[in-house]
């Protein structure tokens, strides 16, 4: 099984002379993110429902074993409402299907009060139309046994988001784990020490997905700790 380590997401023009070269279009910076991580995850589709001609054109642009992760749109989850976002999430979901065997686990941040009844239908709802799903819990009444078992049920892994606060618990999926490096900043020692430690526990038998955040000394730093292209 495979350490899926990248970035949020690729198209940053700061991201230039650093990261690109100085003159890199925008058109070629998924391209270029390639030939250095085999995995991104998307985050303006919370923000907005994506195309399905845009999702076919990034897929278009990545090697056969790219993984793409999206963050679900924020119309389904930020609401205390959310399993009655079902139209909505089936239609993102439908969209997500247009990257075909590159679409990878599909995040969905809840930000209201627990209500694991409800969780417990919306997972059951999401399940045929994803293989990998992952939840993040925004509000601190979600840590409880009780939503950590309905996770486990029904195959979903929760989050570890890791911040200057602390680290989320890690609750897998039976074949993946997923987590986010959220620290405002980590040393070369620090980064290596938590990639080895996730790289270790891919090679015990699933996947992890590992998303540091945005700013251009990260994704220099992970490119030059983990310098080997995805290859195809």
């Amino acid at each position: 099984m495979s350490l899926f380590a990248g970035m949020s997401s690729w198209a940053y023009p700061e991201w230039r002379r650093s990261f690109y070269s100085p003159n890199e279009p925008s058109s070629h910076m998924l391209a270029s993110y390639c030939q250095h991580f085999k995995s991104v995850e998307i985050n303006n589709t919370y923000y907005r429902m994506p195309s399905a001609s845009t999702l076919a054109g990034w897929s278009d642009q990545v090697p056969p074993a790219f993984q793409f992760a999206f963050k679900a749109n924020r119309g389904i989850t930020r609401t205390k409402e959310f399993a009655s976002k079902a139209a909505l999430a089936v239609r993102f979901c439908d969209l997500l299907g247009t990257t075909g065997s590159h679409l990878g686990p599909v995040l969905f941040q809840l930000e209201s009060r627990a209500d694991v009844p409800q969780l417990a239908d919306f997972l059951a709802m999401l399940r045929p139309r994803l293989r990998r799903i992952v939840v993040e819990f925004r509000h601190k009444s979600w840590f409880t046994d009780a939503a950590f078992d309905v996770l486990r049920g029904s195959d979903v892994a929760l989050c570890q988001t890791e911040t200057d606060s602390g680290c989320d618990p890690l609750v897998s999926a039976r074949d993946f784990s997923y987590v986010r490096l959220r620290k405002s900043a980590y040393t070369r020692a620090e980064l290596d020490e938590r990639i080895g430690q996730l790289e270790a526990l891919a090679g015990a038998g699933h996947d992890i997905f590992c998303y540091l955040k945005h700013d251009v000394e990260n994704a220099v730093l992970l490119r030059e700790l983990r310098p080997s292209a995805p290859g195809n």
